[in-house]
């Protein structure tokens, strides 16, 4: 295909004008490029990431401290159980106290004794506090007799019938109320409590039974109970053995004990109540939680149970003088319930908030570098052809030609200028130009070096190239290719017509030059010399 040559014959009616399909550079500010809406989304993904670790973290915090303080408060019931167990315990120690202290007690002596220790304020919930003296068959008749001598005229040992041994409650106190169902009553007749018995009277320590239904309950408010006992030997008598110790029993300082009533006087109001959620109890005799074993619920006769074990439980198996129970904890209401998640809003509320205006920032600092960015490419390039405009290239030839001095390496600058470039506005006009200049300049920048030689548009329709570390030698074959690559993309671009060529003038940094200004207009003077020979050539 031939050069482009107008004929001065052509007129702009003559020739149709193609049609520019192809668009200016955007250099409008966009809201916010793709790849940076990333970036920005990004911060606000590991931010509310973050957000959510640190917001969790606090919540595990909180549930860990809520566990804690249910774990504390199990604890303590625990410990009040426990103190108050080992005190009923002192207490029937100190009367057996009262028995080796006299070589008979009277009941008169056991009601002033015990009354005077003020057992219903100092140890609420006790029943009462009595003796049970173990007697020998043939000792029953005479035992009866002498009972009845002090005015209990219908004592009898109950229950009736033949047996190897028996035992009598001859005092307790309070003498009254339920308690007088228990007078005279054989508590070593019934396997449960006759268990605890011989453990205490063999081990001569305080024993606690297993669960019964103590002989004082009536027909109405049956609770389970529980009795202890500690031995009393006779004066004098050793008890070093077990076969010695029930050779010198003389009976058991004893107390019974409903569990509800109890429980209540060691604990008070034990459910705990703080608006929607409390502690339930449960105590349980013996290493189960089997129903039938059940001794104390702190829930039994509640209405609002439904979401009792729904939330922490706490199982505790204890023994309490040689009888295990089994404590188990339950939290009523929200599993969490004595948690307070006001912080765990508060962070996460924060920190997504912190997320939010943190991306927001991120966004408009993305924005403002992206807007600044297009300030600089209006500033620096050419709004017509995309590359550098007449003063950054100039001040980037500046720029290397002082590096290029500094540390004599060479450099080369071409200057540019399409041939015929007026009659193409002339005849097809100024879009057809404006078309022109933009695939000449497109395809005279994708020959250099990317990110080596720059390339600027000097003016109308000239353009400078910089050679950055190009001899004199390399510049011939560069001139070829540009010339090349522009023939072959503007072949056809107007129609009828043939390609685009260029004048090109080249100058090279050598000994002799001293400014910028010298290369520019050798290589200026060079391509007019060629573009009025309409060739390309060296530098003589």
């Amino acid at each position: 295909m031939s050069p482009l040559r107008l004929s001065r014959k052509s007129s702009k009616r003559q020739i149709q004008q193609p049609v520019d399909n192809e668009q200016k550079p955007p250099y409008s500010v966009q809201i916010l490029a793709p790849r940076k809406m990333w970036v920005a989304a990004g911060v606000l993904v590991i931010g509310l990431i973050f957000t959510l670790l640190f917001s969790f973290y606090i919540k595990s915090e909180i549930d860990t401290a809520a566990v804690k303080e249910f774990n504390f408060v199990c604890n303590e019931i625990q410990l009040n159980i426990t103190d108050r167990l080992n005190a009923n315990a002192m207490l029937l120690y100190s009367g057996t106290a009262f028995f080796y202290a006299s070589q008979e007690v009277s009941r008169d002596e056991w009601r002033a004794y015990i009354t005077n220790l003020r057992i219903e304020q100092q140890m609420p919930g006790t029943q009462g506090v009595g003796f049970s003296r173990m007697i020998h068959p043939e000792q029953l008749e005479q035992h009866i007799q002498q009972i009845r001598a002090e005015g209990f005229s219908e004592y009898t040992v109950q229950p009736d019938g033949p047996r190897d041994i028996y035992s009598s409650i001859i005092f307790i106190e309070p003498f009254s109320g339920r308690n007088l169902r228990a007078f005279g009553f054989d508590m070593f007749s019934e396997p449960v409590r006759r268990a605890a018995m011989e453990r205490a009277r063999d081990e001569n320590q305080a024993a606690l039974s297993g669960k019964v239904i103590l002989v004082q309950e009536t027909d109405s408010d049956i609770q389970p109970g529980t009795l202890m006992y500690v031995p009393v030997y006779r004066h004098g008598m050793p008890t070093q053995t077990v076969d010695e110790r029930r050779a010198a029993l003389l009976g058991w300082v004893y107390s019974p004990y409903r569990m509800k009533d109890l429980m209540q006087g060691i604990l008070g109001n034990y459910r705990l109540k703080n608006a929607d959620r409390h502690v339930a109890l449960q105590i349980y005799d013996g290493n189960t939680t089997s129903t039938d074993m059940l001794l104390f619920d702190s829930e039994a006769g509640y209405q609002d149970t439904g979401n009792l074990a729904k939330g922490m439980s706490k199982i505790i198996q204890v023994t309490y003088f040689g009888r295990p129970w089994t404590l188990k904890f339950s939290l009523v209401g929200d599993p969490f319930g004595l948690a307070d998640y006001s912080s765990f809003w508060l962070a996460l509320a924060s920190s997504t908030s912190i997320s939010l205006l943190l991306a927001g920032l991120v966004a408009s600092m993305l924005r403002t570098a992206q807007y600044l960015q297009s300030i600089k490419q209006l500033a620096e390039s050419d709004e017509l052809t995309s590359v550098y405009n007449r003063r950054k290239i100039l001040a980037l030839a500046e720029g290397e030609f002082i590096r290029s001095k500094r540390t004599n390496h060479p450099m080369a600058i071409l200057m540019i200028d399409l041939n015929f470039f007026k009659s193409i506005n002339d005849n097809y006009g100024h879009a057809a130009g404006d078309r022109a200049l933009r695939v000449t300049s497109s395809a005279l920048s994708e020959t250099l070096r990317k990110n080596i030689d720059q390339i600027g548009r000097y003016g109308g329709d000239e353009f400078i190239i910089i050679l950055a570390e190009t001899v004199i030698d390399q510049v011939q074959p560069i001139i070829t290719r540009l010339r090349d690559n522009v023939a072959q993309k503007t072949a056809g671009l107007i129609p009828g017509m043939g390609h685009i060529t260029l004048s090109i003038g080249a100058s090279v940094l050598d000994g002799t030059t001293e400014t910028l200004a010298q290369m520019l207009d050798q290589a200026d003077h060079r391509m007019y010399v060629n573009k009025n020979a309409l060739k390309n050539i060296l530098p003589r």
